[in-house]
Parts: C-alpha cells; sequence; structure tokens
C-alpha cells in the first residue's frame, strides 16, 4: 500500500471509529440532614460559613441563640461541629453577610459597620478578625459623607488557610492610590501587617468579590466594567445593584509572579458565591453566569484543565433565586441552589440545593423540599466536600405554626456520601467491532486496536497526532489508559469513548483496563488477553457490513471482479486488528478459504494490520 494512502486510511479510521454516548450521570441521594441550632420560628439565619477542617461554621440569625438578651437583630454565630449537639457560641453583636473562615476555623474575618473594638464611632464599613486572642479592626477607614457611610468601606474578606492573608474589596483611598475612590482589590498580610493595593482601576465600578486561595497563591475577582458614579457618591458591592453592567470579567491575580490574567471576558451577569468560590490551590473557580434572558449557568474555570466548563445546562425561569455555587477546598464538589429542575423530579419549582461530583461528572439533588420553600439559598463546604452546611427555608425540618414562617431560613448540615473509589461501568470492546460486546469466553489480543466505552472519559472529543518521535501520545488532554499497569497509545478520546492500542508487551490471560480522566477519576474493567484475535475492519466502521478492502494495485475500494484486467487472480488489502501474532491467517470468502499471503503490520497506526490476499478464480 502506498506510504500516502496509509497515511490517509489511518486518518480516517480513527475518525470513524469514534461514536457517540450521553455522559451526563443525575441522580438524587439520599442524605440526613440536621439543623445546626433550632431557632425560634419568628427568626432568620443566613450565610454559613464552613472551615476546611468541617469543625466550625459561622453563620448570623436574628435568633439569641447565645442568650445575650437585648432587641431582635442579626448577630454572627460560630458553631463546633465537633460534636453532637453542636454547642453555639456568640462570635459578634454584627451582621457577617460574606464571613470568611480559616482551615481549622480559628481565624474568622468579616466586614462589619458597628463600632465593635471601640476603633469605629464613624461606622463605615471596616474588616474586622477574630481569633482565639479577641476581636481586631484591621482597617480603619472613614465615609466621604456621614449620608454614604453605609455604602463606604471595606468589604467582602477572603481568608488563607493560615490565616495569615486577607483580601478585600474597598472604595476608601487605604495607601494614596485610590482617590477616585473605585472600587479595588486589597491584600493584608497579618505576619508583615503590610497592605497592598493590588487593583487600580479607572472608570468604572472596579475590582470585587475578591476570593483568595486557601494557599494564598491566586487571588480572583470580579471586574464590573459599569461606568462609576461620581467620586462623591461612590457605591459598595452591597448596593451597586442598580449601576452594575451585565458586563463582568474573571480575573485572576497570581501573587507570586504579579501577574493579572482575564480567564472570562464580558460574561453576562457573572456573579461569585459570598462564601468560597476557589479551591485551595487556586486552580478551579466557581461563577454563575447568564447563556441567555433568565438562563443562569454554572461554570467552572478549570486551570487544572486549561479550559472553562459549563457545568449545568438549565431551562429559563423568571423567577429563580442566585445559584451562589460554591467549591470545596479541593476543587472536586460544587453546590449550588436553583427553583429549576436539575435532575427531574421538582415540578413544584421550590427551591433545591445540589451537589455536582466533578470527577464523576454526576449531579445529584440533596434536598427534597415542598413547594413553600422559595427562599435563596448559601451554602459552604468542607475541604473534601464531605460535609455541605446551607441556609434554607426552615419548612424543610417539618411543618411550621404558621405560613408566614415556613420561607425562613434556618441553617442546616448535610453528609454527603463519598464518591466511588472508581467506576466499573466500562465496556471493552474490539477495535473493529466497537459496537459488539465481546461474546461469551471471548478475548482480545496484544498488540490490537480496542475501543473503551463509558462515560465522563474525557473532557472533549479529540483525535491524536503521532509524535514526532513516532508513537502516539499515551496522554490525551489529561486522559490516559493502562493495560495492567502499562501506558498505552491513545488514537482518540472523547466522554464516552477511548480508542486506544492494547500494549504489545501484555502478557496473556486476565488483563484490567483502566482509563484516568481529566480530573483523575478512573474506570475499571478486564478482559481475557490471548495471543491472538484477529478480526476484521468494515465500511460500517463497526463490526458490520462489508469488510473494508482495496485493490492492492489501484487502491480503489470494492466492488472488485475476482479477475484483474490480465485476467490474473485481483489482489486485495484487506484491514484488521489482533491478527500480527497468528501462525498462520486464512480469508473465507463466499464459503471459499483462501490463505493470507502477506501480513503487514501498517506503520501509519499501531496494532493495524494489512493483509494481502488473492481473489481465487473460483469466484
Amino acid at each position: 500500500m502506498k506510504p500516502h494512502a496509509r497515511n490517509t486510511f489511518a486518518i480516517l479510521l480513527v475518525a470513524l471509529l469514534a461514536l457517540a454516548f450521553p455522559s451526563r450521570r443525575a441522580r438524587t441521594q439520599d442524605t440526613t440532614v440536621r439543623l445546626v441550632a433550632a431557632a425560634p420560628e419568628n427568626s432568620t439565619s443566613v450565610n454559613p460559613a464552613l472551615s476546611g477542617d468541617g469543625r466550625r461554621l459561622v453563620f448570623e440569625s436574628t435568633a439569641d441563640l447565645a442568650r445575650a438578651g437585648g432587641s431582635p437583630r442579626f448577630r454572627a454565630f460560630a458553631a463546633d461541629l465537633s460534636a453532637e449537639p453542636f454547642a453555639v457560641s456568640s462570635l459578634a453583636d454584627s451582621r457577617a453577610p460574606a464571613a470568611a473562615v480559616s482551615q481549622d476555623g480559628a481565624s474568622v474575618a468579616f466586614a462589619s459597620a458597628e463600632d465593635l473594638t471601640g476603633e469605629n464611632a464613624d461606622r463605615d464599613s471596616e474588616i474586622f478578625l477574630s481569633t482565639a486572642a479577641g476581636l481586631r479592626q484591621l482597617t480603619h477607614t472613614a465615609p466621604a459623607d456621614l449620608s454614604t457611610r453605609a455604602r463606604d468601606g471595606n468589604f467582602q474578606p477572603s481568608i488563607s488557610d493560615d490565616g495569615r492573608l486577607v483580601a478585600f474589596s474597598s472604595n476608601r483611598d487605604l495607601n494614596g492610590a485610590n482617590p477616585d475612590a473605585n472600587f479595588e482589590t486589597f491584600l493584608l498580610n497579618l505576619s508583615t501587617q503590610k497592605l497592598t493595593q493590588l487593583t487600580d482601576t479607572r472608570g468604572i465600578i472596579g475590582a470585587t468579590d475578591p476570593k483568595l486561595s486557601g494557599d494564598g497563591s491566586r487571588l480572583a475577582f470580579v471586574r464590573d466594567n459599569a461606568q462609576t458614579s461620581p467620586p462623591s457618591s461612590p457605591t459598595s458591592p452591597a448596593s451597586s445593584e442598580s449601576q452594575a453592567s451585565s458586563s463582568r470579567d474573571l480575573v485572576i491575580y497570581d501573587l507570586a509572579a504579579k501577574t493579572f490574567l482575564t480567564e472570562v471576558a464580558g460574561a453576562s451577569n457573572l456573579a461569585l458565591t459570598p462564601g468560597r468560590a476557589a479551591s485551595d490551590d487556586g486552580t478551579r473557580v466557581v461563577y454563575s453566569a447568564e447563556t441567555s434572558a433568565n438562563a443562569s449557568q454554572v461554570f467552572l474555570y478549570d486551570a487544572r484543565n486549561g479550559v472553562t466548563r459549563q457545568l449545568t445546562k438549565l431551562s429559563p425561569r423568571a423567577t429563580d433565586v442566585p445559584l451562589d455555587a460554591t467549591i470545596s477546598g479541593d476543587g472536586s464538589r460544587i453546590s449550588f441552589a436553583t427553583r429549576r429542575s436539575v435532575v427531574g423530579g421538582n415540578s413544584d419549582a421550590s427551591v433545591e440545593l445540589y451537589l455536582c461530583d466533578i470527577p464523576t461528572n454526576q449531579l445529584t439533588r440533596v434536598t427534597d423540599a415542598p413547594a413553600q420553600a422559595t427562599a435563596e439559598v448559601v451554602s459552604s463546604l468542607n475541604d473534601d466536600g464531605s460535609l455541605v452546611a446551607f441556609s434554607f427555608p426552615r419548612v424543610l425540618a417539618g411543618s411550621v405554626s404558621s405560613e408566614e414562617f415556613a420561607n425562613d431560613s434556618e441553617i442546616f448540615l448535610a453528609s454527603l456520601p463519598p464518591r466511588a473509589p472508581y467506576s466499573t461501568n466500562l465496556k471493552i470492546r474490539g477495535g473493529a467491532t466497537p459496537a459488539r460486546d465481546l461474546p461469551a469466553g471471548g478475548s482480545l489480543a496484544a498488540g490490537e486496536i480496542a475501543v473503551a466505552l463509558g462515560a465522563n472519559l474525557a473532557l472533549s472529543a479529540s483525535q491524536s497526532q503521532r509524535l514526532p518521535d513516532g508513537p502516539f501520545p499515551r496522554v490525551v488532554k489529561n486522559t490516559s489508559v493502562t493495560v495492567n499497569g502499562r501506558a498505552a497509545q491513545i488514537f482518540y478520546a472523547s466522554p464516552a469513548q477511548v480508542n486506544f492500542q492494547i500494549p504489545d508487551q501484555t502478557a496473556g490471560g486476565l488483563a484490567e483496563i483502566v482509563v484516568r480522566n481529566h480530573d483523575g477519576y478512573e474506570s475499571r474493567a478486564t478482559v481475557q488477553l490471548t495471543h491472538t484475535a484477529p478480526a476484521l475492519f468494515t465500511d460500517h466502521a463497526n463490526g458490520t457490513g462489508a469488510a473494508l478492502a482495496l485493490d492492492a494495485a489501484t487502491l480503489q475500494p470494492a466492488p472488485f471482479d475476482p479477475h484483474d484486467a490480465n485476467g490474473d487472480p485481483r489482489r486485495v488489502i484487506l484491514f484488521a486488528t489482533g491478527a500480527r501474532h497468528a501462525a498462520a491467517l486464512s480469508v473465507s470468502i463466499a464459503a471459499h478459504t483462501f490463505p493470507v499471503e502477506q501480513l503487514i503490520p501498517s506503520p501509519d497506526l499501531p496494532g493495524l494490520d494489512e493483509l494481502h490476499v488473492a481473489l481465487p478464480r473460483s469466484l
């Protein structure tokens, strides 16, 4: 076969072998949900923030959970989750709408306009830090005017796992570099007491919603491209909705390199949750954005795989709650809430909390609420995604004495089932017969082209190209295949299918095939390997139809006359796999059996065998 023809055929063959199978799995899980603190029906508890180790929870409540007395108002509380019943204590006589908690829960940063330490008489919004040593006011600013003091100041703190770094947004001129009173992102190093203004925007609302990675290596924030109001009347992140544009950017700042990367530009109504939105290593950031009117979706900026992934495909709905998607510290799980149907079974349009397990690409519903539940839900995951704390309408816990209390929120905690260690739903088929299961007792051969079929095997479809040094790659967009621990060459990878060659060196017997996907999750199967297991490729590329054949002289496809122009037997090339180690080969056509004159391993596609035969005169 001519070299250029071989190469063309090899490329077409790999493309034809690609089949399409659905890859998204969804279900509702049976999860035990517990109340963190039973509050009176006429109270509201919101905005939970869970420590990375899952042992401490900070939230706000109008209930007097610490029995301090006084008029009903929002206060900040901390709950010790290490033992039940959970012990709840007072954190501050103040709101803490976006509290940030260190990995061990020992440090809590929050914004408050209260005079909590005697240093905030003007009631500007300041950043406070609560530790075992007590409560500290970290910033000291003044509002532009008494009439704007509720909107001026410092907001939305985020803290590193070790409690050493605190990032926040501010429209105050903290170090002489923000005279135009835009919202900028600042970083305070508590070890050195050094305050750094990281951003310097002009003519737009500015940089808000800073999210510091747990290891302190990266910072994500939102850049709102709307025009600012005059400096005499600046607007805080909490009250800027009337001026905010629908066009927002997601920007990542690398603290070591001191570089900014606009990872998402001009997204419609891009929003970050009040809590954790970045993984501990900063390589993953979860956010919501609209793909069309009234159709917000959950997205993941994923530097581990070099892509931005849309995790949901929700139908539009005019009335919904913010998705408020949050991420676990290890970046493997995401929780969010919506009134739209995600996995089915939500015909009453109640708000529900959902979990997206990224390695398995599986969506599950955590709650099962009645129709009265329609309030916003804010959730928080621990580092490994085994726990989720969330505010939810109290009707989730049972009946209420009056319907007016049904939609008031309480704080709940749920233990989430661990993911299976690996998937056993992988099917292995021969590369020449990808549409058919192996027959009972059937086997494949070392060196054979094979197909792995499953779900969530790769992020997207990708056809491999031969590497400069000869072989095909053994890792394609972070997807790999091993056979008894030996890496296999990959020809094609997609969410539902991976085409690969069983390594020639693999010994016969039972072999374990493992497909490791882009997120490190494995799908496993076992097959029997023998010395030879020949199979012909067909023109349907699935094991059915006529054998794929070319005239050896003209390289034209069938149909053929058994004799050539000179009346001699026509020689043709058939394409097979799993045949090269056979001691002898023969071909049957229309009940006629005749030998294979020559077997030539293809130089263009590992595992592809060219069988040269002469058609007998009897045909």
